[in-house]
């Protein structure tokens, strides 16, 4: 009969987020900026595009008008990327023919997660301690300035 034996298994691995989160054709990345974009169907019955052909959006061409109606937030590049750490160890003992017992221990974590954007209407807290005031109603002043299509 043969020893017994013992395997040991470990792996480690970290990936890295990238710091602008989300740049796909539904975002304008002009760092630290990113401008959100958007592609709507035409008659609200048949989709946009087939997702498995890819979304046709044409980035926003930078003009005096580029954004409006548009979401634009920016990235805080003092805050660095994010990433991930995985980890395990695995111990396999054989006790005897054809029986084994295994230990493992499996460990992740995630450091500075999501998208570390700001949001540029963010009200300060002066303006919040106006309390209801905020709510008053108020005239658009860009109202007919902005195009129907945004």
């Amino acid at each position: 009969m043969a020893a017994p034996k013992t395997v040991v298994r470990a792996s480690y691995g970290l990936i890295f987020i990238e710091q602008t989160g989300i740049t796909t054709p539904f975002t304008t990345p002009q760092f630290p900026f990113l401008q959100t974009v958007q592609q709507a169907t035409l008659d609200s019955i048949h989709p946009a595009f087939v997702l498995s052909s890819g979304p046709s959006i044409a980035p926003i061409p930078l003009t005096a008008d580029a954004g409006l109606g548009q979401g634009v937030f920016t990235v805080n590049r003092k805050l660095g990327s994010g990433y991930m750490q995985q980890w395990n160890l695995a111990v396999q003992h054989e006790l005897m023919r054809d029986l084994a017992i295994e230990f493992v221990y499996t460990g992740s974590v995630i450091t500075r997660v999501g998208i570390p954007d700001v949001n540029l209407n963010q009200l300060t807290v002066n303006q919040l301690a106006q309390g209801s005031a905020l709510t008053a109603t108020t005239t658009n002043p860009y109202y007919g300035q902005i195009p129907v299509s945004s």
